[in-house]
């Protein structure tokens, strides 16, 4: 196992206060044009006895991980944009790297179903992830942009969704904003007939995206 997360920064002269449920604002991104030379919180948590992180090919330190540190090693990183790297190692050998990096602005939309294919009844779903993507076509965590949606075909919208906790708006609505870069968009036949649904997404100034799913 090996993961890394950056925590969001905070701002000068405040703190973060969590409750007994809470969580802290850990991201899994290395895009923070607001940070420049700041020093930014990463947390690594591995199974791999020793971790070395580095930003763009600079070795920051290695740490040590195991039970006594509940299996995290947390870093002190001054922010350069370009790209966050954490290896691990064991037995003096890199087995494993994560890689974070620095994404440009939002420039598409970028669809994946779960399931292309499945059967023509309402009890039948097919999960469709919404990315806002750059011209590389990486995700870009920070984009919180106004999505619409369209289908054609013989099938409907079952609900949207973007895991913002702030964000109330009707899973029915024919529109969701991106939350982190990404959004949910639930797909199912509208009856039994068999055909080709198509779902397609757009936003002001993206480039829109489409997604086929046969019904059989």
């Amino acid at each position: 196992m090996l993961e890394m997360a950056v925590h969001s920064p905070i701002p000068d002269g405040e703190k973060e206060r969590l409750s007994k449920w809470g969580w802290p604002d850990e991201n899994q991104s290395w895009t923070w044009p607001d940070s420049k030379g700041k020093k930014l919180h990463v947390n690594v948590y591995s199974r791999y006895p020793k971790v070395r992180l580095e930003v763009n090919g600079k070795p920051i330190r290695e740490k040590e991980v195991s039970e006594d540190t509940k299996l995290t090693a947390s870093f002190e990183v001054p922010y350069e944009a370009g790209e966050l790297r954490v290896s691990g190692i064991r037995d003096g050998r890199v087995v494993e790297h994560k890689i974070l990096k620095t994404t440009g602005k939002p420039a598409s939309l970028r669809l994946t179903a779960d399931r292309t294919n499945i059967h023509a009844d309402r009890n039948d779903l097919s999960y469709v992830t919404v990315e806002v993507i750059d011209a590389h076509g990486q995700k870009v965590p920070g984009a919180e942009l106004p999505i619409r949606f369209k289908v054609e075909g013989p099938g409907e919208i079952a609900a949207l969704g973007n895991g913002n906790p702030h964000d109330v708006k009707s899973f029915q609505s024919k529109e969701c904003a991106s939350f982190k870069g990404r959004c949910l968009a639930i797909v199912r036949p509208a009856g039994y007939q068999k055909g080709t649904i198509k779902l397609k997404v757009t936003s002001d100034r993206l480039k829109s995206a489409s997604v086929s799913i046969e019904t059989r």
